[in-house]
């Protein structure tokens, strides 16, 4: 019990339940075994609002859906699956006959998890809390769905209501009308980033179109680019050509300031300031930018905390106080503390998308040399096999950059 997180040591040396006053749910894995166990708190003074069993070899959070035992098979008649965020919420969903929901047990969705559903369904429905913390985790994961062939549509409730309480308040028919009138992922960014300017003025239409193209910019289908072009236009009043113009146009200079002062500053160091004085980012790093592509001893302790926070809210200066306690040696602990006093870093986020990918592929080409070093190696002592494992790896780094190469001539 204590190893699968049921109970916890207590300061005197006995055992307590972790999970006293909440409602216990098994959490099942696609197959229906138990793998783990949530829990819902039955007191709303009593947060975090939900609690998983910590992982373990059998569980891992990222990679379940909550539910998919049961919804595997409505999931593929309807080639459609609504993600919800909390298990009461797919509870509530199944009760109602609604039964091709899933939850996430939590904000984001990994790519795992996307990658799993790709299989069943061609399009994903994702129903947010009405908090602004589930809106902010889908507008971190827009990369990561571009690499899927799936229509993602949004559907967003009222502050501080979720699909059990809107269903409990209204009905389930309510919520399937809601669930139909569902958004396109990219209505759904373009409508939260129009609400942060004012289109009646000429400097906030500037703001919102600038900003806008960094969406329509990753959009795969050209025609459905094109109507976004159109839509965009409509908007902010703004004619076509003249937004067609700005789309061919480096749209922001601070990504030249950021990515020329790489070949004088550790790539790890910036991008690890950036995350410092920006922690909403740290989702979208983890997408972008896996764990085991650092490489700098000094960084790596201090991204391993980074990647592996607890599901809250950090400010800055919260995470700087997090990281601190979390690292035990006083030279790396004095060592961040100067890092950290100079992590003021703000900009867009087209910017970090292009730094962090950046950094990706420069960890990659560093791969790609030593690979080459390898293969000839082989090569010469007659080693060399068509399934060789680094032989493998190396081609598929070359099909990775052919892709970037081919992706970067159509969009310029």
């Amino acid at each position: 019990m204590l190893k699968a997180g049921l109970i916890k040591k207590s300061s005197t040396g006995g055992y307590i339940d972790y999970f006293r006053d909440r409602i216990i749910i098994p959490i099942f894995d696609s197959f229906g075994k138990t793998v783990a166990f949530g829990a819902r708190t039955l007191n709303k003074e009593n947060m975090p609002k939900y609690l998983n069993s910590p992982e373990t070899p059998v569980f891992i959070k990222g990679q379940e859906l909550y539910g998919l035992n049961f919804a595997k098979n409505s999931v593929l008649k309807a080639q459609t699956v609504i993600i919800v965020e909390g298990y009461m919420d797919a509870i509530r969903c199944h009760q109602e006959g609604i039964l091709n929901t899933v939850a996430s047990m939590g904000t984001s969705l990994t790519e795992f998890q996307v990658n799993t559903l790709s299989r069943y369904v061609s399009r994903i429905i994702i129903a947010l809390d009405g908090d602004n913390a589930g809106q902010q985790a889908v507008i971190r994961m827009l990369n990561m769905f571009q690499k899927y062939d799936i229509d993602i549509e949004i559907v967003i409730f009222d502050d501080k209501e979720d699909p059990d309480s809107f269903i409990s308040r209204r009905s389930a028919d309510d919520f399937r009308e809601k669930i139909k009138k569902s958004i396109s992922l990219y209505d759904f960014q373009i409508k939260m980033i129009k609400g942060k300017y004012n289109l009646n003025t000429p400097e906030g239409k500037t703001r919102f179109v600038r900003e806008v193209i960094s969406v329509i910019n990753i959009i795969p289908d050209l025609v459905k680019r094109d109507e976004y072009i159109k839509k965009i236009s409509e908007t902010a009043n703004v004619r076509e050509e003249l937004i067609r113009h700005l789309n061919r146009m480096p749209v922001y200079r601070d990504s030249v300031r950021i990515l020329n002062r790489i070949s004088t500053e550790t790539t790890e160091k910036v991008f690890l300031k950036i995350l410092l004085s920006n922690p909403d980012r740290i989702p979208l790093a983890k997408d972008l930018f896996p764990m085991e592509l650092f490489e700098v001893l000094e960084f790596k302790d201090i991204f391993n905390i980074l990647y592996k926070l607890p599901e809250e809210e950090f400010t800055p200066k919260s995470l700087i106080s997090y990281i601190l306690e979390e690292i035990k040696n006083e030279n790396r602990k004095k060592q961040f503390s100067e890092l950290a006093m100079n992590s003021d870093e703000k900009f867009n986020e087209e910017v970090f998308r292009s730094l962090a990918l950046k950094l990706r592929d420069q960890t990659l080409n560093r791969r790609l040399s030593e690979l080459k070093k390898i293969i000839s190696n082989k090569i010469a002592n007659s080693e060399l096999s068509v399934d060789d494992g680094d032989y493998m790896e190396y081609n598929e780094l070359i099909a990775h950059f052919k892709k970037g190469a081919v992706e970067d001539k159509s969009g310029s």
